[in-house]
C-alpha cells in the first residue's frame, strides 16, 4: 500500500506548486491561477460518488490501477498541449483520476486496518503522501528551471505508471462489498437511490463533521495558491519555490507519527483542532514575509499543523462510515471535503485579484480558525457514528 502511495503522491505533488505559476505565465492572472488549482478539486468532487459506488461493486485494487494509468495519460497530455482550454480540461481529468485513486485507497484501508490502529495506519498513509510531497516539488523545480514549466508533467507520468504497476503486483485484493439487506430498498432505485438513502440516513453526520473538514480543505488548497504566488511576488525563482514546497513537506513528514499516536490514544479531535489552527496562523502570516528564509520559516510553522493533521480526513471518514456501506458513504464524504478543495483556490485567487494576496491569506486563515474551534467542540467521530446508529435503531 505505502510504496505505490509514495510514488503516486510524489508525482501529483510535483505539479502543484507550479500550476499557478504556469497559469499566470499563460496570462490567466491571480483569479485564473486559483481556478486552475480548483479544477483538481472539482475533478475529485465529480468522481467521488461514482468512485464510492464502484468500490461496492468492483475491486478497490483494480480501481487504483486503472486510475493510475489514466492519471499518467492526462499528465502526458498536459505536458504537450499549448492551448489553455485543453490544459484546463486535462487538469480536471487529473483531478478525477487522483480522486478515484484516493477514494479507492481510503476504502481499502478502512477495511484493512482495525479501529485500534486506524489512526496510525491512516496517519502513516498521510505521512507517506508527504514524503512524496518532499521529493516531487524539489525534483520538478530543477526540471522546470531547466526545461520549462510544462516539462514537470513528465514526473507524474513516470511515477503514476510505476505506482499502478506496483499496486497490481503487490497489493492484496478484497472481494467487492455487498450492500446489507436493510439497504435493499434503496438499491431498487439504482445507484441514485442508493446515494439518496445514504445521504438521508447520514445527513446530520455529514453536516456537522463535514463543515470543519471543508474549512481544513480550504486552508490546504488556498496554501497551494498563496505560497507560490507570494514567492514569485517577492522575487523567488522556480527552484526556490520548489524548495519551500519540498522542505515544508519534510516538516510534515516529521509530524505524521505523532499525529497517529495522538489520534489513537487521545482522540481524533485532539489532532484535528490544533492542526487546523496552526495551519491557519501559518497561512495568515505568509504575506508578512519578504525573503526565501522568512517564507520557509512561516511555511514550516504551518507545516507542523498540516503534519499533525496527517490522515485526519481519511480517519474521520473511516470512523464515520457505516458498516457494510463504506464505499457509498466515503464517496459522499469525499464529495463534501473536496468542496473545500474547489472553494479554497477559487476564493484565494478571486480575493487576491480583487484585494491582494495578503487579504486572501488572512481571509482563509480566519476561516481556518473557525474550523479549528468547530473540531474542538465536536464529539469524537466514533461517538457520532454510535449515536447515529442508535437513533436509526430507535
Amino acid at each position: 500500500m505505502f510504496l505505490p502511495a509514495l510514488l503516486e503522491s510524489a508525482g501529483v505533488a510535483a505539479i502543484f506548486p507550479f500550476i499557478p505559476l504556469l497559469a499566470v505565465e499563460l496570462g490567466a492572472g491571480f483569479a485564473g491561477a486559483g481556478a486552475t488549482i480548483a479544477l483538481h478539486g472539482l475533478g475529485g468532487m465529480v468522481i467521488a460518488v461514482p468512485a464510492g459506488l464502484a468500490c461496492t461493486r468492483l475491486s478497490e485494487k483494480g480501481i487504483q490501477v486503472a486510475a493510475g494509468v489514466a492519471l499518467a495519460g492526462c499528465c502526458a497530455g498536459a505536458a504537450l498541449v499549448a492551448a489553455a482550454p485543453a490544459f484546463a480540461a486535462l487538469l480536471l481529468g487529473i483531478g478525477c483520476c487522483h480522486g478515484a485513486w484516493l477514494l479507492a485507497r481510503l476504502t481499502w484501508m478502512s477495511r484493512a486496518a482495525p479501529h485500534r490502529l486506524r489512526g496510525r495506519a491512516l496517519a502513516t498513509t498521510g505521512g507517506v503522501t508527504r514524503i512524496g510531497g518532499l521529493i516531487g516539488p524539489i525534483a520538478a523545480g530543477f526540471i522546470g528551471d531547466r526545461f520549462g514549466l510544462q516539462a514537470i508533467f513528465v514526473v507524474p507520468v513516470v511515477l503514476a505508471l510505476a505506482a499502478a504497476g506496483l499496486t497490481m503486483y503487490l497489493m492484496p485484493a478484497f472481494a467487492p462489498q455487498r450492500t446489507e439487506p436493510d439497504a435493499a430498498g434503496a438499491r431498487r432505485g439504482g445507484a441514485l437511490g442508493e446515494i439518496r438513502e445514504e445521504l438521508r440516513s447520514n445527513r446530520r453526520i455529514l453536516a456537522t463533521a463535514g463543515a470543519p473538514m471543508v474549512a481544513l480543505s480550504v486552508l490546504r488548497t488556498a496554501r497551494r495558491v498563496v505560497v507560490p504566488l507570494w514567492g514569485a511576488h517577492i522575487g523567488l525563482n522556480v527552484v526556490e519555490i520548489g524548495l519551500v514546497a519540498g522542505l515544508t513537506a519534510g516538516m510534515e513528514i516529521v509530524m505524521f507519527a505523532p499525529a497517529g499516536l495522538v489520534m489513537d490514544r487521545l482522540g481524533r479531535r485532539y489532532a484535528a483542532a490544533p492542526a487546523t489552527l496552526l495551519l491557519a496562523v501559518g497561512l495568515a502570516a505568509t504575506p508578512r514575509t519578504q525573503s526565501f528564509a522568512a517564507l520557509l520559516a512561516v511555511g514550516l510553522f504551518g507545516a507542523v499543523g498540516n503534519g499533525l493533521g496527517s490522515g485526519i480526513n481519511m480517519t474521520y471518514g473511516a470512523d464515520l462510515a457505516p458498516a457494510g456501506r463504506t464505499g457509498p458513504f466515503l464517496g459522499l464524504w469525499r464529495l463534501i471535503s473536496d468542496a473545500g478543495s474547489v472553494l479554497g483556490p477559487t476564493i484565494a485567487g478571486a480575493l487576491a485579484a480583487a484585494l491582494s494576496l495578503g487579504g486572501s491569506a488572512l481571509a482563509a486563515g480566519l476561516l481556518g480558525v473557525a474550523g479549528g474551534v468547530a473540531f474542538a467542540l465536536l464529539p469524537e467521530p466514533a461517538e457520532q457514528r454510535r449515536r447515529a446508529d442508535a437513533d436509526a435503531g430507535g
